[in-house]
């Protein structure tokens, strides 16, 4: 069993610093520099130390498991978010439940569970909006002892023992925005998505303050890619019109759409503007390049479970708020 004193050796550092790291419930007035514990705990990593969390919490009279609700999904980012909570998981020796689901009956089922098996928290990403059922059971388990990490918390309230790690969507449409004016956009189309109002928002927000009105052409609920292929053939014909800028709330449309005109005489990236939003896998491999703005999965996941790790040993924890970034590609 690799002791706290082969770890200083190997670390350099003293014992007293090393159980600072290592410790999950330090003195209040124990502070490491950041750069100092990710060494640290990458050393401990590597030597193969585990706390023994099963022993730990038999004596709390309760399970060291960690419950993860994460939507059904085909999408990039659950991956990248269940990848940063399994990281971070492994450093803290944790154990991780995984429930996937996409439906609000399966979300109460989950509840039900981490309750019956008195496991130690809740990372949960719906992908859904949630209604007055699950915001009430959100108040009954926090406000039962229950902690809870929610992941773009979509409306169930600031329960005690629940905080959100959120990306900021709305920033993040508009950044795009910011992008095709610069680029000197003239007309702005948007591809709304009535699961992410906030880059919609956003982007609109951005080109209204520009003097410019922004408009709907679809949502990803009734897209039709060849209907609004023959509108931009048509703004295409009116020079006066270009270079028209279009945001989709969701790479898969844009890229449809970049297909769809590259077929054209059309320069995709001079005379019409496509950015997307998520960077999908083929928003890189799509000809030319999409560009579209990354969220920080992986950075969000690894927060969810340091932050709810502090909570189940008594420490208090923060919501946070993180930026996406714009992935600049020849689309834009």
């Amino acid at each position: 069993m690799i002791t706290l004193r082969e770890i200083a050796a190997a670390a350099g550092y003293s014992i007293a610093v090393v159980s600072r790291v290592l410790s999950p419930c330090p003195h209040e007035g124990a502070r490491v520099a950041e750069k100092t514990r990710e060494h640290i705990r990458g050393v401990a990593l590597r030597l193969g130390y585990r706390p023994n969390r099963t022993a730990e919490f038999l004596k709390r009279g309760g399970s060291p498991v960690i419950g993860v609700y994460v939507p059904d999904s085909a999408e990039a980012h659950p991956a990248e978010l269940v990848k940063g909570i399994c990281l971070e998981a492994g450093l803290n020796s944790f154990p991780l439940a995984f429930f996937y689901d996409a439906t609000i009956d399966g979300f109460q089922r989950f509840i039900q569970e981490t309750i019956n098996f008195r496991n130690s928290g809740v990372i949960a990403f719906p992908s859904f909006q949630f209604d007055e059922r699950i915001a009430e059971q959100v108040e009954m388990y926090c406000g039962h002892g229950g902690r809870m990490v929610m992941i773009n918390n979509p409306g169930c309230g600031s329960a005690a023992n629940l905080v959100s790690v959120d990306i900021d969507d709305f920033s993040g449409g508009a950044m795009v925005a910011e992008r095709l004016l610069i680029r000197g956009g003239r007309r702005f189309l948007t591809i709304c998505n009535q699961a992410f109002p906030a880059r919609h928002e956003g982007f609109c927000r951005k080109v209204e303050s520009a003097g410019k009105t922004p408009e709907i052409i679809a949502s990803a609920k009734d897209f039709n890619a060849e209907r609004i292929i023959s509108m931009l053939l048509s703004m295409h014909q009116n020079k006066s019109n270009l270079p028209v800028g279009i945001f989709a709330a969701s790479d898969r449309e844009a890229v449809e759409i970049i297909t769809m005109l590259a077929k054209c005489n059309v320069k995709i990236g001079r005379d019409i503007l496509i950015a997307g939003y998520g960077n999908q896998y083929l928003a890189a491999h799509v000809h030319p390049g999409l560009t579209t703005v990354v969220q920080p999965f992986l950075s969000a996941g690894r927060s969810a479970l340091i932050k709810l790790s502090a909570m189940i040993y008594g420490k208090e924890a923060e919501s946070e708020k993180l930026m996406p970034e714009l992935i600049i590609r020849e689309s834009a």
